[in-house]
């Protein structure tokens, strides 16, 4: 669908596909061409250019997204794993794209970037709610673009937002395209079924001979090979090992209360009043005739203010941001402002009581406290102890020296191979727990110790005390492991030999439910009619779902499960009609029309990429990238 799309642009139709586009972004407008300067640039398309200040910003919104979950990538990180280098092209093919549809007449008018500047809520006044030209400024700053690189990278922004809605609104699926899968999505079908198992054969499955046996081990030599497998002993250290060792006073945790008081205290509240007065100038003279000491009340008079209710409040309960500030940051008693209020009037405020909020008593928060102060002990035990089990190495002790050096256990762990599973197929965790353990482990020399290991929340040490060498189990040691599978392979070939044969009946003419009585077995049938999405809820796998519906009325179908067969047949299918395959169509159509719209949307740029040319500045980026490389 992709390649005629292209194909398509590339013809005459075209041209009338890029009018409806013009109509559709009608409310965007159309705008002569701005030019930036170019200065030195990393890239450049026409008239845009990609400055290292783009790809700097760029970075800092992928390390953000990055680092969201706690993650420590830097920029010097991107550079060597190329995704700054792919950030320089991805920047570059969001301009081809621009100018791409610049050039064939589509882009968002001044006035569309002007209306969204100015309704955005980050660029209101907190005090008036308009336009506030300083936060705008404030916020290009912290960006690190100029106005008109701003402007025009939203204005693109909304031009590639024009094309999408006005594709969206203008191409649409083809009505007997939608019904077709209106039908195939809200098909249903009702089942009858059975799951026969090996001990539901009308005769048993003869166990395998000594003959059988043998001839499965000769003829499986090279998978019973088994592979080396060391046994270990381990000294582990963890954080929590040093818990027991934490004792925490009474007095220190008291002494940790009171220095976190702040945290165990609601908000507290202010009452203060307000003076409004008609100007700005105005409220000036007055609080300057107010912070001089005279009588608050001959002050409203003279300049004919107006004295607004006294209130009492949280701080996150004032709306205004200044005025909130004027109440809680200025010491009790003391005038402040003049502040611009919501109605054009200018007041000036006193907080005249600060109300502190209510404190959580010591009681309610010291099982919280002593687990906080715990965990911190033990960290610091557990850094301190490095040096103590660096020394015990150094030593030159047993590992059952050093262990009782530092007062920590030996582990002992039986041969296991380079997955942790020993011989009988037992896995052992607590080896695989320690990062990097099992891997430093296979690395030693017969009796080596390795030195202390860092392994992410544990240090350890590791000895190693046995290697079993790989080898080719004789016949009798393999014995009981070589009776389980055959006999398993033996009844799944009966179970799979009976299903088979099941199924010929069926279709020749029989019924499921008289093959059922056959093996004493009940026929199942869903209470439902079965759709394609109902295999999570009724507990069919995706393997039997395809099987119900990929086969005829009436026809009987099988899978294979791990201990039998599941053999079904299709009794019923419901096919929607009418006003029910026109309500299932609507939806179908609307993400049919999306889907059309984001192919023949990934067509226009795949075209742009082939008719608009970049300018890339090879040696600009590789002096961009230069300073991030690890000093050598």
């Amino acid at each position: 669908m992709l390649t005629l799309f292209r194909n398509l642009l590339r013809s005459k139709v075209a041209l009338v596909l890029i009018g409806l586009l013009i109509i559709a972004m009608a409310s965007f407008g159309i705008n002569d061409i701005f030019t930036p300067n170019l200065g030195s640039s990393l890239a450049a398309v026409g008239n845009r250019t990609v400055e290292s200040s783009d790809l700097d910003r760029e970075a800092e919104f992928l390390l953000n997204r990055i680092n969201q979950n706690g993650g420590n990538s830097t920029q010097q990180d991107l550079a060597q794993s190329g995704q700054l280098q792919g950030l320089v092209f991805q920047l570059a093919n969001r301009n081809i794209q621009a100018e791409y549809l610049e050039r064939n007449g589509i882009r968002a008018s001044d006035q569309a970037v002007i209306d969204v500047i100015r309704q955005n809520d980050i660029f209101r006044s907190a005090i008036h709610g308009g336009f506030d030209r300083t936060s705008y400024i404030n916020f290009l700053n912290e960006r690190g673009q100029t106005e008109t690189e701003f402007t025009q990278w939203l204005q693109d922004d909304l031009t590639f937002l024009a094309m999408s809605d006005g594709l969206a609104s203008n191409v649409q699926a083809p009505q007997g395209l939608t019904e077709l899968l209106a039908v195939f999505s809200e098909e249903r079908r009702r089942i009858a079924y059975i799951v026969m198992q090996a001990g539901d054969l009308p005769e048993a499955v003869e166990p395998p001979s000594e003959e059988e046996l043998r001839e499965f081990y000769d003829a499986q030599t090279s998978m019973m090979l088994q592979p080396e497998r060391r046994g270990f002993s381990v000294i582990a250290v963890r954080p929590e090992d040093f818990i027991h060792q934490v004792t925490i006073s009474d007095e220190e945790l008291e002494n940790q209360y009171l220095a976190q008081q702040s945290r165990f205290t609601s908000p507290g509240t202010r009452t203060y009043e307000q003076f409004a007065f008609a100007d700005e100038t105005t409220a000036r003279q007055a609080l300057g005739r107010l912070l001089g000491g005279e009588d608050p009340q001959a002050i409203v008079a003279t300049f004919n203010g107006r004295q607004l209710p006294t209130e009492t409040n949280l701080r996150s309960a004032i709306s205004s941001i200044d005025l909130a500030a004027a109440v809680f940051d200025t010491p009790v008693d003391v005038w402040n402002g003049p502040i611009q209020a919501a109605n054009g009037q200018w007041v000036i405020v006193r907080a005249t009581e600060d109300i502190p909020g209510e404190t959580t008593p010591l009681e309610d928060v010291a099982d919280t406290l002593r687990a906080e102060i715990t965990e911190y002990k033990s960290s610091r035990l557990y850094a301190d102890s490095f040096d103590l089990i660096d020394d015990a190495v150094g030593s030159g002790g047993t590992i059952h020296e050093i262990a009782e050096m530092i007062s920590s256990p030996v582990y002992t762990f039986p041969p296991v191979d380079e997955r942790g599973f020993t011989r009988q197929g037992r896995r052992v965790g607590a080896l695989l727990e320690i990062e990097g353990a099992l891997e430093l482990g296979f690395q030693l020399y017969p009796d080596e110790m390795s030195f202390r290991e860092d392994g992410g929340d544990t240090q350890y040490i590791i000895r190693l005390d046995e290697t079993v060498a790989s080898y080719l189990p004789e016949f009798e040691e393999m014995r009981d492991e070589l009776y389980d599978v055959v006999f398993a392979q033996k009844r799944q070939a009966a179970v799979t030999e009976y299903a088979e044969a099941m199924m010929e009946r069926i279709n020749g003419g029989s019924f499921l439910n008289a093959e059922a009585q056959q093996l004493d077995l009940e026929v199942d049938r869903p209470p439902m009619a079965i759709a394609r999405s109902s295999g999570p809820q009724i507990g069919f796998p995706p393997e039997v779902m395809a099987r119900i519906f990929g086969s005829e009325l009436d026809q009987a179908f099988s899978i294979p499960l791990q201990r039998g067969y599941f053999i079904g047949v299709v009794e019923a299918i419901e096919v929607p009609q009418g006003d029910q395959r026109t309500a299932a169509s609507a939806p179908i159509r609307s993400n049919l029309n999306q889907m059309i719209a984001g192919e023949f949307e990934q067509a226009v740029f795949d075209v742009a990429r082939e008719n608009v040319n970049a300018q890339i500045n090879d040696a600009a980026i590789t002096t961009y990238l230069e300073q991030y490389q690890p000093v050598q």
